[in-house]
C-alpha cells in the first residue's frame, strides 16, 4: 500500500513535490518522483536527485510515489522502470501472484533489478500491452508512463479495492490516490457537484464515477484510462459473468469455494513484514482467521474495537482470539473521540455520512506499531447476500409475486399501519429504534414493490426525494438537473437480466457501488491514515467470479440462512455457534454512549445561522429533523450525515483543519 500521484501535459516539479508530500501518511517509509527523465528520492528531510538526464519528452509526464514498505524493503522504492528507462510505473497496492509472473517473464527474457511486485507490472506491460491487468491477482491503482508512445495509462483493480482519482482539464491530466493531492493543481476550482451532493444525501456516500467536486472523477473499478495527444479514453478490461451453475452439484461447488478462499488467504499472507487481522468476532473475520492459522507459525496479532455497548462484538472477538491463541488487542471508542471528525473527514476526502469511520480510524491507529498489514472480512456480505435488508428485499420481491397488488394494499399495508415499530425485528437491523419514520419507510417500500429501483431507494435511502425537496434551499434546487442521478443509477442495474434474476440484480448493484465507493473506500482511507495496509481475501477476483455464478440457494438458503455456502465451507473448522450466528450490525451507539458529545457537535455545526449562510439547506427543516432525533434511529442517521457534510465543508472549502 502506498500513495501515487502525477500528471501528463505539465512540467511543474514543485507541483509534483507538493502533491507527493500530501500523500506522505499513505507511505511514511520513503518517497520518490520522476519528471523529465530524472528521479528524485526523499531522504534526510529533502528531495535528492538520484539519476537521469533531465531531458524532456515531446509530451511530458510526472509521477510521484509515497511508499509503505511491504515487499523488498531495501530496493523496492518507486517510480520504477524497465531496463532501458522507456517505461515508468508508480503503483499503490499488492500483486499476490507476482512470484509466478516474475518466473514467467524471466523465461521470456526480461531482466529484473529488484524483488518487488511493482517491477513485475512494468515487464508485464512490455510483454502484453493493455492486456496486462488480466494477468494480475491483487489490489492496485497504478500509473504507467510509456515514453515510446507518449501516453499515460491509469488502471484500477477489478473490484475497486484501491482508490484512484483524476482531473482532466484542457489537455492536461492530473491523478492521485486521494483527492486532496489533486487540489494543489493551480487551475482547480472548489465547485460542489450538485448531483453528487444529491446522491450523497440518498446513499450517505458519493457513488462513482462522480465526486463531490465537479472537476474531479473516480476511475471506475476494472477500468483503464489512456491519455494520449491531450485526450482520454476509458475502457473496462474485466466483466463479471453470470452463467449460473446447477445446484445439483452443490457439494462440489462448496469444496471449490473453500479451496479458492483458502488459496486467497494464503496468497494474502505474502509479505516481508508482520501480518495481522481485524477480528470482529463474526463469521467472516473468524473464517479468515481460521484459514490464516493453517499457514502462520507465529502468534497472529488480532485487533478489535467496540463501545462497551450491545451493538459491538468485543466479547465474541475475544473468545475467537482465545480459541486460536492470537495476540489480541482491544480498544474502545470514547465519547470525546467524536471530536476526531474533522481529521477523519480530511482523510476521507469526501463527505461520508456514517459515524462508523471514527472507530475505523481509531482501530487503524491502534494497529500502527503492531503490524503493517491486516486481513479483513469485508466483501462476504456483498458477494453472498449477508445484509438483513437484502433478505428483506428478496422476501418482498417474492411477496409481490405471490400476493396481488390489490390485496397487498387493502390488507397488509393497513395491518402495517397499526404494527408498533419494535415488532419489525424480523426485517431491520435496528427495528426498535427506527421509530415511526422507519415504519413509514417500510410502508413506502411495500407500496412501491412493483418498481425495483423505487422500492430499493425507499428501503435503503437516507432522504427520499420528497424529503429532499423540503430539505434543499431554493437556490440549491436550481443547480440540480431534472434527472435523478440516484434513481437513474439504480434503474440501470435493475434493467439488466442476470441468471439468478432479482437477487443477482440486487447483489450486482451492491457489488458495483456500495462495496467500492462505501465499504472499501472507508477502509482504504482510514487504514492509510496510519500507514496500514488492509487485504481482503473474500475479494480475490476468482472467488468473485465463482460467487456470481452460484445458484441463489447457496447464498440464501430457505430464505433465512444467509451466506449459506460460507457457513457450509467453513463448518469444518469454525465454532458451531459462530457458524450459525446472525450478522450483527457494527454501528456507533449514539443514543447509548455518545449523546452528549453528538449534541455538542450539532450545536456547533448545524446552527440555523450557519446552515442559512451555506445556502444548501433549509435551516427550519433541519431543525425539525434534529427535534425528532429522540428514539428515532433514522433521524439520527440524517443528522449525522448533515453534520459530517458541514464539517467536510469547513475542512475542504473553508480550508480549516488541514493536516498536511
Amino acid at each position: 500500500m502506498c500513495g501515487i500521484c502525477g500528471f501528463a501535459g505539465l512540467d511543474d516539479l514543485e507541483l509534483l513535490k507538493r502533491m507527493t508530500t500530501t500523500l506522505s501518511h499513505r507511505g511514511p517509509d520513503e518517497g520518490g518522483i520522476f519528471l523529465n527523465n530524472r528521479r528524485w528520492r526523499w531522504a534526510d528531510g529533502y528531495w535528492q536527485v538520484i539519476d537521469g538526464s533531465g531531458a524532456k519528452n515531446a509530451f511530458n509526464a510526472g509521477l510521484g510515489h509515497r511508499r509503505l514498505s511491504i515487499i523488498d524493503l531495501e530496493k523496492g522504492w518507486q517510480p520504477i522502470s524497465n531496463e532501458d528507462g522507456s517505461i515508468w510505473l508508480v503503483s499503490n497496492g499488492e500483486i499476490y501472484n507476482y512470484r509466478q509472473l516474475r518466473e514467467e517473464l524471466i523465461g521470456k527474457g526480461h531482466g529484473f533489478y529488484t524483488n518487488s511486485d511493482a517491477e513485475v507490472i512494468v515487464h508485464l506491460y512490455e510483454e502484453y500491452g493493455e492486456e496486462f491487468p488480466l494477468k494480475l491477482n491483487g489490489m492496485f491503482a497504478l500509473a504507467i508512463w510509456d515514453s515510446r508512445t507518449n501516453r499515460l495509462l491509469l488502471v484500477r483493480d477489478r473490484i475497486g479495492i484501491r482508490q484512484l482519482y483524476y482531473l482532466f482539464d484542457g489537455g492536461k491530466l492530473i491523478f492521485a490516490s486521494e483527492m486532496k493531492s489533486i487540489l494543489h493543481f493551480p487551475s482547480f476550482k472548489k465547485e460542489i457537484n450538485c448531483q453528487a451532493l444529491d446522491a450523497f444525501l440518498t446513499f450517505r456516500y458519493v457513488p462513482g464515477p462522480e465526486t463531490i467536486f465537479g472537476q474531479i472523477r473516480k476511475l471506475p473499478p476494472a477500468s483503464m484510462l489512456v491519455f494520449k495527444d491531450g485526450e482520454i479514453k476509458i475502457s473496462r478490461y474485466w466483466q463479471i459473468g453470470y452463467n449460473q451453475m446447477q445446484s445439483s452439484g452443490s457439494q462440489r461447488i462448496i469444496e471449490e469455494f473453500y479451496a479458492l478462499l483458502e488459496d486467497s488467504v494464503k496468497l494474502r499472507l505474502v509479505s516481508d513484514v508482520p501480518v495481522g487481522i481485524y477480528l470482529s468476532g463474526g463469521l467472516d473475520s473468524s473464517a479468515i482467521l481460521g484459514l490464516m492459522s493453517n499457514f502462520v507459525n507465529e502468534r497472529i496479532k488480532s485487533l478489535a474495537i467496540g463501545f462497551d455497548a450491545s451493538t459491538d462484538e468485543l466479547s465474541k472477538s475475544q473468545r475467537i482470539g482465545s480459541l486460536y491463541g492470537t495476540d489480541h488487542s482491544v480498544t474502545r471508542m470514547k465519547a470525546e473521540d467524536l471530536n476526531l471528525l474533522p481529521k477523519v473527514l480530511w482523510h476521507l476526502d469526501e463527505p461520508y455520512g456514517d459515524l462508523i469511520a471514527v472507530p475505523m480510524y481509531i482501530l487503524s491507529k491502534m494497529a500502527q506499531g503492531k503490524v503493517k498489514v491486516v486481513l479483513t472480512g469485508e466483501g462476504a456480505d456483498e458477494l453472498l447476500g449477508g445484509y438483513v435488508y437484502q433478505k428483506t428485499m428478496y422476501w418482498g420481491y417474492l411477496f409481490s409475486r405471490l400476493v396481488p397488488g390489490i390485496i397487498r394494499k387493502a390488507v397488509f399495508l393497513n395491518l402495517l399501519k397499526i404494527t408498533p415499530p419494535a415488532a419489525l425485528n424480523a426485517f431491520f437491523h435496528y427495528p426498535a429504534r427506527l421509530g415511526q419514520s422507519g415504519k413509514r419507510r417500510l410502508e413506502q417500500y411495500l407500496s412501491k414493490i412493483d418498481c425495483p429501483q423505487e422500492s430499493y431507494l425507499s428501503l435503503t435511502g437516507l432522504f427520499t426525494n420528497e424529503e429532499k425537496r423540503e430539505l434543499y434551499a431554493a437556490e440549491f434546487k436550481q443547480g440540480l438537473s431534472k434527472e435523478s442521478y440516484p434513481e437513474d443509477m439504480i434503474r440501470e442495474y435493475f434493467s439488466q437480466r442476470h441468471s439468478n434474476g432479482y437477487f443477482d440484480q440486487l447483489l450486482a448493484l451492491e457489488f458495483r457501488n456500495w462495496l467500492p465507493d462505501n465499504i472499501l473506500f472507508t477502509q482504504d482511507k482510514m487504514a492509510m491514515a496510519h500507514g496500514i495496509e488492509t487485504r481482503v481475501p473474500f475479494l480475490d477476483h476468482r472467488l468473485v467470479e465463482l460467487a456470481f455464478t452460484l445458484p441463489s440457494n447457496l447464498k440464501l438458503n430457505k430464505l433465512f440462512n444467509d451466506k449459506y455456502i460460507l457457513r457450509k465451507a467453513t463448518a469444518r473448522f469454525i465454532n458451531r455457534k459462530i457458524a450459525k450466528s446472525k450478522k450483527q450490525a457494527f454501528r456507533v451507539p449514539i443514543e447509548d454512549k455518545f449523546e452528549s458529545s453528538f449534541e455538542d457537535l450539532i450545536h456547533e455545526y448545524l446552527s440555523e445561522k450557519r446552515i442559512k449562510n451555506r445556502g444548501y439547506f433549509d435551516p427550519h427543516y433541519i431543525g425539525k429533523i434534529i427535534s425528532s432525533r429522540k428514539n428515532d434511529f433514522l433521524a439520527n442517521m440524517k443528522v449525522a450525515s448533515l453534520l459530517m457534510f458541514e464539517i467536510w465543508l469547513e475542512v475542504f472549502v473553508d480550508n480549516k483543519g488541514i493536516v498536511n
